[in-house]
């Protein structure tokens, strides 16, 4: 073979290992640059040639209140918040008690029969059943050291209530934890160790603050007190509008108490057939005998 041919044969092979060199030097560039060739080829430890199993991967975690896919399909979208359950009418209380601490001043002369309170049944209990009666209204508790004032509310019931005054009792476990019991364990103790059959009421709070009864928030803005203890006493007029607070010293068998009671109820307007029953039935004249 000449000279000249065998340096062309040589040219030739240097170019074709140049060009194989550059081709492998681009697909190695590419593969480096992919993220998943990375990912894929990084081991746990940082080493390389590791294969990762992607179905085990982790989803990210969501953070910031955040989901994953948001109404148009973007992600980090916000969350739709849950609708809220209905109250089923059981907020009335709550915005019972926001009218009257909105206004208190217009509770001193409004009457607390416009109130509906629970039984201790849970049901409706209005107020307005009690209009013309003269009520007192007391925070009862079953474990506390003035509980023995059962009895005398119970006396007091018994020996006024033809007369139209009427105990209502709002069991309460505000002071001490004294009445942890259940509606079922209140009524039980209260009729076999006292004997109480004045009406008894769901468990209230009477503190000053978003779980105040609105019935002690409207008796507080009209005597500008609250129960300190168990036992505090209430004595409500007949139409409802007028209060007299007792704090929890003042016995049921008390003078000042009794004597409150008497005036309330000397106060009080009788109604139709109170007024016939007790009406005197005037004497037949000898002429007419």
């Amino acid at each position: 073979m000449s000279t000249s041919a065998s340096s062309f044969v040589r040219l030739a092979a240097a170019g074709l290992l140049l060009s194989s060199a550059a081709s492998a030097s681009v697909a190695a560039t590419a593969i480096s640059e992919s993220p998943v060739a990375g990912a894929d080829s990084a081991s746990p430890d940082g080493g390389a040639g590791a294969t990762i199993d992607r179905g085990a991967e982790t989803p990210p975690k969501r953070t910031g209140g955040t989901s994953g896919t948001g109404a148009n399909g973007a992600a980090g979208a916000p969350e739709t918040p849950a609708a809220k359950p209905e109250s089923g009418g059981r907020d009335r209380p709550a915005s019972d008690l926001r009218a009257i601490r909105e206004s208190p001043q217009e509770w001193k002369t409004r009457s607390i029969h416009e109130l509906t309170p629970k039984d201790l049944d849970g049901e409706p209990a209005p107020l307005a059943e009690y209009a013309d009666k003269v009520l007192l209204i007391v925070n009862l508790a079953s474990r506390c050291g003035l509980t023995p004032q059962y009895a005398g509310l119970q006396k007091l019931y018994e020996e006024f209530k033809d007369r139209g005054l009427v105990v209502l009792g709002f069991p309460c476990n505000d002071f001490g934890n004294q009445e942890p019991g259940s509606p079922g364990e209140i009524r039980e103790f209260c009729t076999t160790t006292y004997g109480v059959t004045f009406p008894l009421f769901e468990k209230v709070s009477v503190k000053p603050g978003d779980e105040q009864a609105p019935l002690y928030a409207a008796l507080q803005a009209k005597t500008d007190a609250v129960p300190r203890w168990n036992f505090g006493k209430y004595l409500v007029s007949a139409d409802g509008v007028r209060a007299t607070y007792f704090d929890s010293r003042v016995l049921p068998e008390s003078p000042e108490l009794r004597e409150a009671i008497e005036k309330a109820l000397k106060g009080r307007a009788p109604t139709k057939p109170e007024a016939a029953e007790t009406a005197p039935v005037p004497e037949p004249s000898p002429a007419n005998q």
